[in-house]
């Protein structure tokens, strides 16, 4: 005969034998997806008496059976597919005995992290925050910098109101439940960016009238935006490193200078003067037929005027070519000539900015005169 325990929780039984729990006794918390013993003691049972394991959540009414036909009196218990929720346990033998808490404990679902704090680039001296979302009951925060605990830092969002270069770095945020586990967060970093500061200013350039001409600035930040003025003024469109004219007129002429602008400030670079010179570029040739001269401004926007000096009869043609010779949408001009000089207009407004050549046939000679196109 098995002595009986001094019980505590009311149970029902039958003539000499009994059943009567001994845990969980009932208040406890109990953490699902770990191990917990469930136990009872027996009085006057045969040997091959089974026992069943069910739980309810609502003092009866229905039970969940969470295990049968077991031998022992005792059952390492890891719930897992329960939801978390107050519960009474009960045990009941094969042969009908029963014993069942009268206070309910605990099913409570271990921490877990349900987002991760992200990386962070503020300006010097403005608020920076971290978060992480954990679920869970009773749970805890600390955050690490550069794996130092921040103490007074205990809560689900580390705010700093004024962050300067010494909050820079990785943070990482360990989050503890109730069930006593102990979770870390990916690493996130805070990146302290400060106002633009010009390591390269544009250089002052004189340049000649149809050359190309770039003024360039270098920024200490990468990603900053630009905007480039002449004489003070916004230049539309300019809002790169670098500031190109593939041709520049004399108009082009003046002072220049680059805002650039970033989220944390704005700098002025210096002023560089460009001056643009006439061109020196040959205009006209001597042919052993006469003179072949480029007359008009330079370089070209509309019209290209050419004045033919023919010293006798001639048969002239003249059209416009690329550089490497080829044609171009101006149509050749063909006529003869007497003698005498005289102004041919060309309409170039259908040619693109760039480089081209002039070329002039009379009498058999050829001349060759190098012109610019403007946009």
């Amino acid at each position: 005969m098995i002595r009986r325990p001094p019980r505590s929780t009311p149970l029902y039984s039958s003539a000499a034998s009994d059943v009567y729990k001994r845990q969980p006794s009932g208040s406890e918390t109990w953490c699902l997806g770990t191990n917990h013993t469930v136990s009872w003691a027996a009085d006057d049972m045969a040997v091959t008496d089974k026992y069943r394991i069910d739980v309810t959540t609502n003092d009866g009414a229905t039970w969940t059976e969470v295990v049968k036909d077991l031998t022992l009196k005792s059952y390492s218990w890891k719930p897992t597919t329960l939801p978390p929720g107050t519960y009474k346990l009960r045990v009941t033998s094969s042969r009908g005995h029963v014993t069942m808490t009268t206070v309910a404990f605990r099913l409570v679902q271990p921490v877990a992290l349900a987002s991760h704090p992200k990386p962070v680039a503020v300006c010097d001296g403005a608020k920076a925050e971290f978060t992480v979302t954990a679920t869970g009951e009773g749970l805890k925060y600390k955050w690490r910098r550069n794996g130092t605990l921040l103490p007074a830092a205990t809560d689900a969002t580390l705010t700093i109101a004024a962050a300067s270069a010494t909050d820079a770095g990785t943070y990482i945020a360990e989050v503890t439940g109730i069930c006593g586990i102990t979770l870390s967060t990916n690493p996130a970093t805070l990146k302290i960016e400060t106002s633009p500061t010009i390591t390269t200013q544009p250089l002052t350039q004189t340049a000649e009238e149809g050359k190309s001409l770039t003024l360039s600035v270098v920024s200490s930040i990468v990603g900053s935006r630009y905007q480039w003025k002449k004489n003070g003024a916004d230049i539309p469109g300019a809002t790169s490193r670098e500031y190109a004219r593939p041709t520049v007129a004399l108009s082009d002429s003046g002072s220049y200078s680059v805002t650039i602008i970033t989220d944390c400030g704005t700098v002025e670079s210096a002023v560089a003067m460009v001056t643009v010179t006439k061109s020196t570029s040959v205009r006209e040739v001597m042919l052993p037929s006469g003179k072949v001269s480029l007359v008009g401004e330079m370089p070209v926007t509309d019209i290209c005027k050419v004045m033919l000096e023919p010293t006798e009869l001639s048969d002239i043609i003249v059209q416009v070519v690329d550089m490497r010779g080829g044609t171009t949408s101006v149509s050749p001009v063909r006529l003869t000539h007497a003698g005498g000089a005289f102004v041919l207009a060309l309409p170039c407004n259908g040619l693109a900015a760039g480089s081209y050549l002039l070329d002039v046939r009379m009498t058999g000679h050829q001349a060759l005169i190098p012109f610019i196109v403007s946009r």
